[in-house]
């Protein structure tokens, strides 16, 4: 019997023994490919950054970069050696750089803060100082109990340009490249309103063009278009750097003369 009892312990023991190296066998099957996946997507992650247009900075809670990716060199000049371990805030000019580890504390301290999730325009800075227009965007990103911030940055100088013509085109005769009758009333709205906050005088002057009909009719529009342009041109000369002239349409023009004392001249010698 005890022969029996040994033999049967025995086979249990290298029953067990063999179970527990398959169960080892198994596990490092499983890590093997949690690794392999988590490597992956990784990889996946990195190449993904790697191709996008866009700036994507990565900081830890501290504000400190981690991930600096191609697009991001290019924008800002910096490889990214140069910059891990910075602190995020010296790609800001001031007085933004001195409120960046603040708004960071704030926000892992608890606190709501009004740029996470939003699409904001600030202005950030590169590696030769030159400030630029950006379109940026910061997410949080939670790793065990700590938090990072995964900013994504456009680059907007080239929209901002763009904007900035098609608002002077909707303000502008394309003409006489005077200020047209949409400007005129912005102008003389804002005029009044310093006007009144300054004490001082407002001048406006209403003008059209005798007899410019006829011209029109005898030698036609080119002619016509000439003799506004020149119109234009010297009301340019007589008038000051700071009054607004306007073509409110046809021979109609307008200038608004701010900022004026008692004694002063209205307009200035040809």
């Amino acid at each position: 019997m005890e022969l029996t009892d040994i033999r049967e312990r025995a086979e249990e023991r290298a029953a067990e023994a063999v179970g527990l190296a398959e169960d080892l066998h198994f596990a490092k099957e499983d890590a093997d490919k949690a690794s392999a996946m988590a490597k992956a997507g990784k990889n996946c992650i990195q190449s993904l950054m790697n191709t996008v247009t866009d700036a994507i900075i990565m900081a830890d809670s501290k504000g400190c970069i981690e991930t600096f990716n191609p697009a991001a060199q290019k924008l800002f000049g910096y490889d990214i050696e140069m910059v891990r371990g910075q602190n995020a805030s010296m790609l800001l000019p001031l007085p933004h750089k001195a409120k960046h580890d603040g708004y960071i504390k704030h926000f892992v301290d608890g606190n709501p803060a009004r740029i996470i999730g939003s699409i904001i325009e600030e202005v950030a800075v590169d590696k030769n100082g030159r400030e630029f227009p950006i379109e940026l965007t910061i997410n949080p990103i939670y790793i065990d109990d700590d938090v990072a911030f995964i900013a994504v940055i456009r680059y907007i100088t080239e929209r901002k340009k763009a904007d900035e013509k098609i608002r002077k085109l909707a303000m502008t005769d394309s003409l006489t490249g005077l200020a047209n009758r949409n400007a005129f009333m912005r102008d003389f709205e804002q005029a009044i309103g310093l006007t009144r906050r300054h004490q001082n005088h407002l001048a406006l002057l209403m003008l059209d063009l005798a007899k410019f009909k006829p011209v029109n009719d005898t030698y036609g529009h080119p002619v016509g278009d000439a003799v506004l342009i020149e119109v234009a041109n010297q009301m340019r000369e007589i008038c000051r750097e700071t009054d607004i002239i306007a073509r409110l349409g046809g021979d109609e023009f307008a200038i608004i003369m701010t900022d004026l004392d008692d004694n002063e001249k209205l307009f200035r010698q040809p």
